[in-house]
């Protein structure tokens, strides 16, 4: 099983990495660290674990849809940096 927060802290890495030649690895480095922080969320833990099998009281056939978890990073972003946070998002 992939950790969520060692997935975050890589992509942070690896957008850092990216966005250093033009001098934005600073925000790249965010942007990467909160991009699926909606992953967290008990509906997207849910999801995952019904559609894996992880939880063997659920099928698969039942399920739910797509989980929004791309959101919360955009919402965080602004409530953590107001105006600036909007570029983020």
């Amino acid at each position: 099983m992939h950790e969520l927060k060692r997935h975050l802290y890589s992509v942070a890495q690896l957008a850092n990495g990216h966005a250093t030649s033009f001098h934005a690895g600073d925000w790249a480095s965010v942007a990467g660290r909160w991009h699926d922080l909606g992953k967290y969320s008990r509906e997207f833990q849910g999801y995952i674990r019904s559609a894996s099998g992880y939880n063997p009281e659920a099928h698969i056939e039942t399920a739910p849809g797509r989980v929004d978890h791309s959101t919360a990073g955009a919402i965080h972003a602004v409530n953590q940096w107001g105006v600036y946070g909007r570029v983020l998002a």
